[in-house]
């Protein structure tokens, strides 16, 4: 996570949170009882973290590292927290979905009947999605789930719209509307993530492809020339970064690859030579960071 500041705040697998200043100066740690198993919830207003471990704990942690608070959860964090408007923290722990105050308080249990793929997604009003096995789940609450096939396995958590969800599931990516129909989907894509109101797609190879909200292709990226002109930069690691119509891909190679709507690379950095994971970029998008599968983290400027 990166604050306002280009302040970094990573929580590793390995029970830690470790924050540090825009430039990599370090700023304190805090050691977790588990590991975190997935993103951490953030409060905007002071930049309050809440951390959930594999090992039935929530943290509270202030913006300086100061523990505010500490409890003990129904089930293990294993998808990472979702903070909802209304102050609950949803999670997901083996089959099943949980929600709790942020102050322990258990809300309410809803079984899955799959191991999410990924942490879950606030929808309108009291709605919370998440993608489970050949899946996707729409928990109304703490009363009602429908459920809506997917072509195959998810292979992430579902992707905020406008209105509706997109998931990606089988090699294809597909959008569905706030009630859960289907609206369109497009085939051969790894990896997604959220383009303004529409998306960007990314094939096991490496072609870029950007698509409207309705699911018209925008444009394909192919980068013309590059790699040997195959019009592919390579197996995509995680979802791209989108900034100012640039998808920021990162790939299997340890390469990290900027490139246009028009298909043209305009920045690549090679981080490692061990595959990139998940990406950030920072509320005033000067900065990307990027984690290595390593154990390492990168802050690239986008912007000098």
């Amino acid at each position: 996570m990166i604050d306002r500041r280009g302040r970094v705040t990573v929580a590793t697998t390995d029970g830690y949170v470790h924050s540090f200043e825009r430039r990599g100066r370090y700023r304190w740690s805090y050691t977790l009882s588990g590991a975190v198993a997935g993103p951490v919830a953030h409060r905007s207003k002071d930049g309050a973290l809440w951390v959930g471990t594999t090992d039935r704990q929530l943290y509270s942690i202030a913006a300086d590292g100061r523990l505010l608070g500490r409890i003990t959860t129904a089930a293990p964090v294993a998808t990472g927290l979702v903070r909802r408007s209304d102050g609950s923290l949803i999670y997901g722990s083996g089959r099943a979905l949980y929600a709790t105050t942020a102050f322990g308080g258990a809300r309410w249990r809803m079984d899955l009947g799959a191991v999410p793929s990924g942490p879950p997604v606030p929808g309108l009003e009291n709605v919370t999605w998440v993608a489970a096995g050949r899946e996707l789940l729409r928990v109304e609450g703490a009363w009602r789930l429908r459920r809506f096939p997917l072509p195959g396995e998810a292979l992430g958590p579902p992707l905020k719209l406008p209105q509706g969800v997109a998931v990606v599931a089988g090699g294809d990516l597909l959008s569905f509307d706030d009630a859960g129909q289907l609206r369109w989907s497009r085939g051969d894509v790894a990896v997604a993530a959220v383009a303004g109101r529409g998306l960007v797609g990314v094939s096991p190879r490496g072609e870029v492809r950007w698509f409207d909200a309705d699911g018209r292709q925008l444009e394909r990226s192919s980068p013309a020339g590059d790699e040997g002109g195959r019009g592919e930069l390579g197996a995509p690691a995680a979802a791209p970064g989108v900034l100012a119509g640039v998808a920021y891909v990162p790939l299997l190679s340890g390469e990290l690859v900027g490139i246009d709507r028009q298909g043209q690379v305009v920045r690549r950095w090679q981080l490692s030579t061990a595959p990139l994971g998940e990406l950030a970029i920072d509320v005033t998008g000067r900065r990307l960071l990027a984690t290595v599968l390593g154990g390492r983290v990168c802050s690239v400027p986008l912007v000098e």
